[in-house]
């Protein structure tokens, strides 16, 4: 959950404790651990992990596996 529209957010705490789920918070960090991520990416020393790539055409096809769930890293939308 990101708090991007605010630092409040509802929470049903019966689901958290009947599920045994954990909730943690992390800081992203700053601009400039921001900015080392950005140059690391334009440069290839770090790259992202994708699934598959669909033309925008197979949109549906894309939504469903990821509502499948059966995924590792991105799914691309490609407008080529």
């Amino acid at each position: 959950c990101g708090i991007t529209t605010g630092y409040q957010a509802n929470l049903h705490l019966g689901q958290l404790f009947s599920k045994a789920l954990h909730l943690f918070g992390v800081f992203m960090g700053s601009t400039d651990e921001l900015m080392g991520i950005v140059d690391a990416a334009g440069n290839g020393s770090i790259t992202s992990a994708i699934h598959a790539t669909f033309p925008l055409n197979e949109t549906q096809s894309a939504h469903d596996m990821m509502e499948g769930a059966q995924h590792f890293g991105k799914i691309i939308l490609s407008m080529e």
